[in-house]
């Protein structure tokens, strides 16, 4: 799937348009797999997926491009995040492998979609 989102380069203030894509995993797909899908090498998979291991399960969310990260401000929640970028919490927990909705000031988080929000965002 395509998603349109806003990134921000340099420091504060300068957003522009880019798109990112996430795929969800299917019954019998390999990280390789994946990789020769969208023509990117399995390292920046593991990369921008934060993966320790080649290992994937049906059902998983990955990024397939270069994402989008957020920095956490403060007065920010899941719930407001996920909402201005058209996402999910579930969604950003996932990425980020977090298993609760706490979150702290300066924190980076993955995200799949920016599509409402031109702020506090950079690619990588």
């Amino acid at each position: 799937m395509t998603i349109a989102a806003g990134i921000f380069a340099g420091g504060f203030g300068y957003a522009a348009e880019a798109s990112a894509k996430a795929h969800t995993v299917q019954s019998g797909e390999s990280l390789w797999s994946i990789s020769q899908k969208y023509n990117v090498p399995v390292a920046s998979l593991l990369d921008w997926n934060n993966l320790d291991s080649t290992t994937i399960f049906r059902g998983q969310t990955l990024i397939v491009n270069k994402p989008v990260y957020y920095t956490v401000k403060k007065g920010d929640s899941l719930a407001q995040i996920a909402k201005n970028y058209g996402t999910t919490v579930q969604t950003i927990k996932d990425l980020n492998k977090l298993t609760s909705n706490t979150i702290y000031v300066g924190q980076r988080l993955t995200l799949p979609n920016a599509a409402r929000e031109t702020g506090n965002s950079t690619t990588y």
